[in-house]
C-alpha cells in the first residue's frame, strides 16, 4: 500500500510539472507576439526621429544658406551705396540694406528655434505623447515653410538690389 500511494505521489509530481511547464510555454507564446510588437512600434519611433532629425537638420542648412546670401547681399548693398550719389537711391539702397539686417535677425531666431526642436527631439527624456508628436510635427512643417517664405523674401531683394544697381549712372 505504501508503494503504491508513492507511485500516485511520484505520477501527480509528474503530471503537475508537465502542466506547469505547459502553461509557462503557453505564457510565453502569448508573450511573444506582443513584444515583436512592442519591438516593431520602438523601431517605427527610432525611424521616426531619424527621420525628422534629418529635416532639422537640412532646415538648419537652408537657415545658414540664407544667411550667408543676406551677408552678401548686405555688402553688395554697401558697396553701391558707397558709389551712389544720388539721395533718392542712396535712401532706397539704405532701406534694402535696413530690411536685410532685419530678415537676417528673423533667419537667426528661425536658426535657434529649430536648434531648440532637433535638441528637443534628440532627448531621450522628452514627454512621449502622440497629440505632442503630431504638435511637433506641426511645428517642423511650419519652420520649414517659413524657411520657403524668407528664401522668397530674399529672391525679391536680390533682384530690387539688381535693379538699383541697374539705375546707377554710370553702371
Amino acid at each position: 500500500m505504501h508503494r503504491t500511494h508513492f507511485v500516485t505521489l511520484i505520477s501527480a509530481v509528474a503530471a503537475a510539472t508537465v502542466m506547469a511547464s505547459a502553461t509557462a510555454q503557453g505564457q510565453q507564446r502569448g508573450k511573444a507576439p506582443q513584444q515583436a510588437q512592442q519591438k516593431a512600434q520602438q523601431q517605427a519611433q527610432q525611424q521616426a526621429q531619424q527621420q525628422h532629425l534629418k529635416q532639422l537638420e537640412q532646415s538648419l542648412q537652408k537657415t545658414d544658406r540664407i544667411r550667408e546670401r543676406l551677408r552678401v547681399l548686405d555688402q553688395n548693398m554697401a558697396q553701391d551705396m558707397e558709389r551712389t550719389r544720388d539721395q533718392n537711391r542712396l535712401r532706397d539702397q539704405q532701406r534694402i540694406r535696413d530690411f536685410c539686417k532685419a530678415m537676417d535677425g528673423v533667419t537667426q531666431q528661425m536658426h535657434d528655434a529649430t536648434v531648440q526642436l532637433r535638441d528637443r527631439e534628440q532627448d531621450q527624456n522628452r514627454i512621449r505623447d502622440q497629440q505632442m508628436d503630431r504638435d511637433m510635427e506641426r511645428l517642423r512643417l511650419h519652420v520649414d515653410q517659413m524657411n520657403q517664405q524668407l528664401d522668397e523674401g530674399l529672391k525679391i531683394m536680390e533682384r530690387v538690389q539688381l535693379r538699383l544697381r541697374a539705375l546707377q549712372p554710370g553702371t
